[in-house]
């Protein structure tokens, strides 16, 4: 009888007994019908080969500290891992790993102000007698950190003296993994709604220096509170409440763009009275940082 077996298979049981060497092997059967014994015998390899897998390679941030690359071993056994990084990616920082104990898991550290790119390695598996390559390569995306969430219905990007000295020359947002149609400006606006606190954006971005497009991590928004205006349908004359987390101003305007009113906005809620006049009105709040947000009222 010839088998073949790999280390993890080990040991091989074979009438009750058991082997872990490559082998020649007899044992002697003894008829229980009071016959003759036979002889019988066992041709054993055991194959040091082995089947590695590398599996999809995780999300990384360009802020992250690390990232851990894993892979599945189908048969044979795998005693060490390494990781070679090919010159683009050592230019960019990342060191070579070498011969740690297999576990299934790499831990990678990601290089300080590392460049968001596609990069690449090899992954070395061996044991006491089989060495194997396989390619991996994997994607540092830009930090979500880069996305600025303004009032409950704008998200924006930071320019390049904030975001590390990136320039980008095109833009597309997502949601939830979906391209959000026209959203291809630095900011994404939600007309006449609020940004959705339940799912997770993006901006695919193309760097201007050399072309490269990449997402950013994904990104969700939180409810902000600082900047409330209720009702936006008024009566003539009737209060408008807005409620400001920090000073600023407000600014009404018709739908011409001719100024109705402005006045000063302290902490807290501020009344404002809506126009004589029935009609469609812009309110645009300025906060203490600067940043403007345009309400719609209408006066019925």
């Amino acid at each position: 009888k010839a088998v073949t077996v790999y280390t993890n298979e080990l040991p091989y049981v074979w009438n009750g007994k058991k082997y872990s060497a490559t082998g020649d092997y007899q044992q002697t059967l003894v008829s229980v019908l009071g016959g003759c014994d036979s002889i019988v015998t066992l041709k054993l390899t055991v194959s040091p080969d082995f089947s590695a897998t590398m599996k999809a390679s995780p999300q990384i941030c360009a802020n992250d500290k690390n990232f851990t690359l894993s892979y599945d071993v189908a048969y044979g056994t795998v005693d060490y891992h390494s990781v070679v990084f090919d010159s683009k990616a050592q230019q960019a920082g990342f060191v070579d790993i070498l011969k740690q104990s297999a576990n299934g898991y790499i831990d990678v550290p990601l290089p300080s102000g590392v460049t968001p790119d596609t990069y690449n390695a090899s992954v070395v598996f061996e044991n006491s007698q089989v060495t194997k390559k396989q390619p991996v390569s994997f994607t540092v995306n830009y930090s979500s950190s880069i996305i600025l969430q303004k009032w409950n219905d704008v998200l924006a990007l930071l320019n390049s003296s904030y975001n590390g000295g990136y320039d980008f020359s095109g833009f597309q947002w997502y949601k939830n993994g979906q391209a959000i149609d026209g959203a291809t400006e630095s900011y994404l606006y939600i007309e006449n709604g609020q940004l959705d606190t339940n799912a997770q954006y993006q901006v695919k971005v193309t760097r201007a220096v050399d072309g490269v497009s990449l997402f950013t991590c994904s990104f969700q928004p939180t409810l902000h509170t600082d900047v409330l205006v209720y009702p936006t349908l008024l009566s003539r004359r009737s209060p408008v409440t807005i409620k400001m987390d920090g000073q600023g101003s407000g600014v009404l305007l018709n739908i011409s763009g001719l100024k109705i009113n402005q006045q000063a906005l302290n902490q807290g809620e501020n009344i404002m009275r809506a126009p004589d006049s029935a009609g469609t009105y812009v309110l645009v709040l300025t906060n203490s940082k600067g940043e403007t947000r345009k309400q719609l009222l209408i006066v019925k």
